[in-house]
């Protein structure tokens, strides 16, 4: 079950956009397949993703996210902070939630600039 107060602990806004994912645990980087799942929700700290594989609390990830204005796909290592079984018959089985541990630095500032234009395109309260 999701923490109740997990929002008060978050640092970051989130954004909530379906931007495509790959990852795989980094350990098996040399034998793991990539995934691919749709971001729930991101921010500048980390994302939260559907996935048919349960992950270990404090297993690294390698990412890949591309994003509408890079031409290359932006590179991250994260670690699973939250891997939560998922009852909902539609939806892959367990939610992953991780926080970034290291990116493309020289990606950085155009990955901060793409998560402030979707927070200002976020519908505010009361419009859907």
């Amino acid at each position: 079950m999701a923490n109740p107060d997990w929002s008060e602990k978050r640092l970051h806004p989130r954004v909530s956009w379906n931007f495509v994912v790959k990852y795989r645990s980094h350990q098996d980087k040399d034998t793991a397949s990539w995934e691919v799942a749709v971001i729930q929700n991101i921010s500048k700290g980390g994302c939260y993703f559907f996935s048919g594989i349960s992950h270990k609390i404090g297993e690294i990830l390698d990412i890949e996210i591309q994003f509408p204005n890079l031409l290359a796909p932006m590179k991250f290592s994260a670690q699973v902070n939250r891997c939560i079984h998922s009852s909902d018959p539609n939806l892959p089985r367990y939610g992953i939630g991780v926080y970034f541990t290291e990116m493309d630095e020289s990606k950085r500032n155009s990955f901060e600039q793409t998560l402030d234009f979707f927070l200002k395109k976020k519908p505010k309260a009361g419009q859907s």
